[in-house]
């Protein structure tokens, strides 16, 4: 395999990025739901509740001679060490003797406020009233100790016990919304860090670190859904297409036009590694780009098991042009006519429905003869053919085809997929143009998202310096019937005419 496939690296393409945040929100959504279905057990199973009770005491010195400084200082040097005093065990034993039990359910504890002598002494236990109770008779026994103690300070109470309404240790909403946020977090950048690692062609960079073939064209994305192309396929002949669009085929039609010259190439076979990679889009419109330039193409629907240029073309295929009653001998030669595809030289052998016997039409060697003497007043004959992973039907075409072409849609296949289907290439006998990217987006740039054209069609061409394929009118005047030209209009496979023009 070629040396580009040990150097892998971690490639960001936002689009790929943001398309699969959208594709896999449910599991964000999922985990997001399971973090607060994990809160609420929690709160429900797992946690026990606490109830806290609180009073509020201030500590005097009896010394009242003393400036109100020192008095003070004193006061609160005395309420420190009365907290100390309030968690003892023996200040415990009393409580629990004043209400009759052996110990304390709850926990005191004694706080007291930053040079002040104010203190605080709370009592959790498992129930409010519990708390209230025991907290209550903390608050009795005091004096017993204090007295005996200190006798040159006096506590008073300025805040008494107050029943606890709620939990003490209940979660907060902020922190579950912080826990809950968390959660999305993590698996919001687990789908990130598995969409960066993603092992596929995200970009023509991507493809010429990891792909061990040429790249024959890329096509630029075009967002059918605002342009109204929902059920359909976007065509070059659009007049919503963009320039860009457009000319990503014209590109590869001069590029096909070369080996045409160069070569005598004729017969290209369209296939892709799977299936929903604009294998079918992208062989129709080259055919196109190919025929605006006079050439005399003919477009062959060859994936018997799923056929879809009709469908793509919205042409309704009658009886004498279905391309599988020419193959099974339903049609003869004589009567099996082409669909001309609008005003012209751009013809269609089509297949309106799927047959069942294409696998032994594919193992006959009439449609490689059909193709042989087509080849001779045809200029170009495109052949869109099933994926290589779907059906064999691929490499039987690769072996009638002068050049195979292999659709590539960004992010779809993984590499390894692809480099093995370009080598099946040769392994059956075909021979490789090249590779088509499509689905490329642009680069997230500040110029491009200000209108300037990453894809240097504004500045080498201009608005105005390339004019769109004429392929006949929308207008009424031409002769239709159910979408395609009339039998007067169409051709013969013996009566294809003896010029290519």
């Amino acid at each position: 395999m070629n040396s580009r496939r040990d150097n892998l690296s971690i490639s960001f393409e936002w689009h790929s990025v943001a398309r699969d945040i959208i594709h896999n929100f449910w599991i964000i959504v999922m985990a997001v739901l399971m973090g607060v279905m994990g809160i609420y057990i929690a709160e429900h199973s797992v946690y026990l509740p606490e109830y806290t009770s609180s009073a509020t005491l201030v500590v005097k010195s009896k010394n009242v001679s003393t400036s109100t400084f020192s008095n003070l200082s004193e006061s609160s040097e005395m309420a420190t060490i009365y907290s100390n005093v309030f968690v003892q065990p023996a200040m415990k034993k009393l409580a629990a003797a004043k209400m009759g039990k052996e110990a304390l359910s709850g926990r005191i504890t004694a706080e007291v406020l930053k040079e002040t002598n104010i203190m605080t002494i709370m009592v959790t236990a498992p129930g409010p009233e519990l708390a209230y109770n025991e907290l209550k008779a903390v608050l009795d026994v005091y004096p017993m100790i204090s007295e005996n103690v200190f006798s040159d300070s006096v506590i008073d109470i300025i805040k008494t016990p107050d029943m606890p309404r709620g939990p003490s240790n209940a979660m907060s909403k902020s922190r579950r919304a912080l826990i809950i946020a968390l959660v999305a977090l993590i698996s919001l950048a687990g789908i990130i860090v598995l969409s960066l690692f993603r092992d596929t062609v995200k970009s023509e960079k991507d493809f010429q670190r990891k792909i061990d073939a040429k790249l024959l064209g890329r096509v630029t994305y075009e967002n059918k859904m605002a342009k109204g192309f929902r059920k359909r396929s976007m065509l070059i002949n659009d007049t919503a297409a963009s320039l860009g669009f457009v000319e990503s085929f014209q590109k590869i039609a001069t590029r096909l036009e070369y080996l045409h010259k160069r070569e005598g190439v004729q017969t290209i076979l369209f296939t892709s590694v799977a299936s929903k990679e604009s294998k079918t889009t992208t062989a129709i419109n080259t055919a196109m780009a190919l025929a605006s330039r006079g050439y005399k193409v003919i477009l062959f629907d060859v994936d018997f098991l799923k056929p879809s240029v009709a469908k793509r073309l919205n042409v309704k295929v009658p009886d004498e042009s279905e391309l599988g009653n020419l193959l099974s001998g339903k049609v003869s030669p004589l009567s099996y006519k082409f669909l001309k595809y609008r005003k012209g030289s751009l013809y269609l052998a089509l297949c309106g429905r799927k047959n069942d016997g294409y696998r032994e039409w594919m193992d006959d060697s009439r449609i490689s003869e059909y193709v042989e003497k087509l080849k001779k007043t045809t200029d170009f004959i495109i052949l869109d053919s099933s994926p290589i992973s779907v059906s064999s039907d691929a490499s039987h075409g690769m072996r009638m085809a002068d050049r195979t072409v292999m659709v590539i849609r960004t992010d779809r296949a993984y590499a390894a997929d692809i480099n093995e289907a370009v080598l099946s290439v040769a392994d059956y006998g075909g021979n490789l143009a090249g590779c088509v990217l499509t689905y490329v987006h642009k680069e997230f740039s500040l110029f491009g998202q200000m209108g300037s054209d990453e894809t240097e069609y504004q500045g080498r061409y201009g608005y105005g310096g390339y004019k769109r394929p004429r392929y006949g009118s929308y207008k009424s005047g031409y002769d239709y019937v159910n979408g395609y030209y009339s039998a007067g209009d169409n051709t013969t496979l013996q009566e294809f005419g003896d010029r290519k023009n």
